[in-house]
C-alpha cells in the first residue's frame, strides 16, 4: 500500500513535502501544511505591524512639519475631522 499511499499525496505549496490531501489547508489561496501555514501567517502580522508603525511615524513627521498638534481623533492619514455638526467640509 505504500506505492498508493505514495502516488495520492500532495505537495505543499510553500516547502514541497508531500502530505495527504487531508492533512492541507487553504491558506491565501494555496494548499499549506500546519507549520507552513503559521509561518506565513506570522510574517503577515509582523508586516502589518511594521507598517503600522511606519504610518504613525510618517504622520507624526507631518503633524511636526506642519507645526500643528497631532490630530488623535482616530482618522485615517490625511482624512480631517468632522465639523462638530457631523458634517465632513
Amino acid at each position: 500500500m505504500a506505492f498508493w499511499d505514495n502516488w495520492f499525496k500532495v505537495d505543499c505549496q510553500e516547502c514541497k513535502e508531500r502530505f495527504d490531501k487531508e492533512e492541507l489547508s487553504v491558506y491565501d489561496g494555496r494548499d499549506m501544511c500546519g507549520p507552513c501555514q503559521t509561518k506565513l501567517f506570522e510574517k503577515n502580522a509582523k508586516e502589518a505591524a511594521e507598517l503600522e508603525i511606519r504610518r504613525a511615524d510618517e504622520e507624526r513627521a507631518r503633524a511636526k512639519l506642519l507645526d500643528r498638534p497631532m490630530e488623535t481623533s482616530g482618522n485615517p492619514f490625511g482624512a480631517s475631522a468632522p465639523d462638530k455638526d457631523g458634517s465632513p467640509f
